[in-house]
């Protein structure tokens, strides 16, 4: 087996460098090809919805992260800021009722007051906490979902035609404009 690899490797070592010299050469001469243009990145709806604004005209360039378009919910979102003050005041209800209730716990250890009170307190101030909590994640909610409205630049380019107009509705994952990545300089 040995004897059939013998005339292979002197003719490796033979032609190897010769070879490996005219690909190289051969390389050097090819014509450099332009790279090619990447294509277009979309800018595709997070959810479905009304186009409320595309906030960049075509030919504009935008930079990662820049907010260049915002839909609206079918259904009407809670506004935040009546959420905040709903918030504040629960926060207000609930810090007199904590005080309330650790008062009349204080009575009732010393034994100047009764439990019937104390129970009552105790159920005030467990529903003013509930009441704050439920607002604090509505407010959260709210909050998020704004935010998933809009929608931002996935990179730096030229912004192209928008795929659709303010007033439309659009699908999740609808494209709502396009954006040509800048090429590398």
């Amino acid at each position: 087996m040995i004897s059939l690899f013998r005339p292979i490797r002197r003719a490796a070592r033979r032609w190897g460098p010769f070879l490996l010299a005219a690909g190289l050469c051969a390389c050097q001469h090819l014509a450099p090809q332009a790279p090619a243009a990447p294509k277009p990145v979309p800018v595709a709806a997070r959810m479905a919805g009304t186009v409320v604004e595309i906030r960049v005209a075509p030919g504009v360039e935008v930079q990662p992260g820049e907010w260049v378009a915002t839909l609206a919910l079918p259904a009407p979102l809670p506004d935040p800021d009546r959420l905040r003050q709903a918030l504040q005041e629960r926060e207000r209800v609930l810090a007199a009722a904590r005080t309330e209730y650790l008062e009349i716990k204080q009575r009732a250890e010393t034994g100047r007051s009764g439990t019937a009170q104390l129970a009552t307190a105790r159920q005030t101030f467990e529903a003013a906490e509930a009441d704050r909590n439920q607002t604090l994640a509505d407010l959260e909610t709210a909050q998020q979902t704004r935010e998933q409205l809009r929608h931002y630049a996935p990179c730096a380019g030229t912004v192209q035609a928008a795929a659709v107009a303010a007033g439309q509705s659009v699908a999740a994952g609808a494209p709502l404009l396009f954006i040509q990545p800048r090429t590398a300089r």
